[in-house]
């Protein structure tokens, strides 16, 4: 139901913009806030032995692959198993109170995602570049 919501919610953001394709630019915002956390995780863990072979020189192929493989599985979970209207209704059927739970949790961890993605990234290129 937590990725119920987080599709929903990206949907949403979209939804007055695009209003023809709002559910795939939701699915997009959807897959880029999962793939933001797998790479902080990648960029954080490449440092580290994880097989005989460092991951490092593969972290951009391996998130490329998981973009790809994680975007085709939501595709057919949003797309042909069920569809927005479905998931919205089933969504909004639910009490308020847990509906507000889930919609609270759903912004705070997209927010976080990017937030820490980005913080990283700036962080990173800044002590690479010498900004501090």
């Amino acid at each position: 139901m937590f990725l119920d919501c987080m599709y929903i919610i990206c949907c949403d953001f979209y939804r007055k913009r695009e209003p023809d394709m709002f559910k795939i630019s939701g699915l997009i915002l959807l897959i880029v806030v999962f793939m933001l956390n797998f790479m902080l995780v990648s960029f954080l863990g490449s440092g580290f032995k994880w097989t005989d072979n460092d991951i490092y020189q593969y972290r951009a192929h391996i998130s490329v692959g998981c973009f790809v493989l994680f975007g085709f599985i939501l595709y057919i979970r949003y797309f042909k198993v069920t569809s927005y209207d479905e998931v919205n209704n089933k969504f909004y059927k639910l009490n308020s109170t847990v509906r507000n739970r889930y919609l609270i949790g759903a912004w705070c961890y997209i927010i976080l995602s990017i937030l820490s993605a980005v913080g990283y990234i700036v962080y990173h290129r800044g002590t690479v570049n010498g900004w501090w």
